[in-house]
């Protein structure tokens, strides 16, 4: 993809990490209006002008830092272009499993691994995939194995996201397993409880 594009979707990764998808895509756009579309653009910014621009977002501070130092590590690296290596990406402050594989899948249509958030580890550890309270990584190693690769985890992270989101909840919403798909046919073992 162009530079633009894939360094628009890194920034947009970074900045969902523990956010509402609405409340990082508008911190994503106000970066790249104030900001601009580019590493240069950002790197070349002072560091409050960035914050500035993403404050919208919850941990706006830390998450600008990260940006701000990708985009110079970017720069100084990699030509000014964003990497579409799993170990480049995940060599930059503020980048973990989750968004580099988020970053390779959306940004070069290249899923590498799992992606796993909240609402992926509830509905793993819910349905028998992953033990209760495993962290996200523990999640990616347990289900990641389980599915085929390429689209099929790119698949199961949409579904389960979505899941998570609205029927799967957490307390104090309870989760809604007399209306999931999985509950319903007994794929769930929380279901099944």
């Amino acid at each position: 993809p162009p530079r633009e594009a894939s360094w628009c979707c890194f920034t947009a990764c970074v900045l969902s990490a523990q956010a509402r998808d609405k409340v990082a895509l508008a911190a994503a756009r106000s970066l790249a209006r104030k900001i601009g579309t580019l590493p240069a653009d950002v790197a070349a910014a002072p560091l409050e002008d960035v914050e500035a621009a993403v404050r919208s977002v919850n941990y706006y501070k830390t998450k600008a830092k990260h940006i701000h130092a990708a985009a110079t590590t970017v720069m100084e690296k990699h030509d000014g272009t964003l990497p579409s290596s799993y170990d480049a990406l995940i060599s930059f402050p503020g980048v973990g499993p989750k968004i580099a594989n988020l970053v390779l899948s959306a940004a070069f249509s290249t899923p590498t691994g799992l992606v796993v958030d909240t609402h992926v580890t509830r509905v793993a550890s819910r349905a028998g995939l992953a033990p209760p309270l495993s962290s996200p990584e523990a999640v990616r190693r347990a289900v990641q194995p389980l599915l085929p690769g390429g689209g099929a985890w790119e698949a199961f992270t949409l579904a389960a996201i979505s899941l998570g989101q609205t029927l799967c909840l957490p307390p104090p919403g309870r989760p809604r397993c007399h209306v999931c798909p999985l509950g319903a046919r007994g794929g769930c073992a929380y279901a099944q409880r």
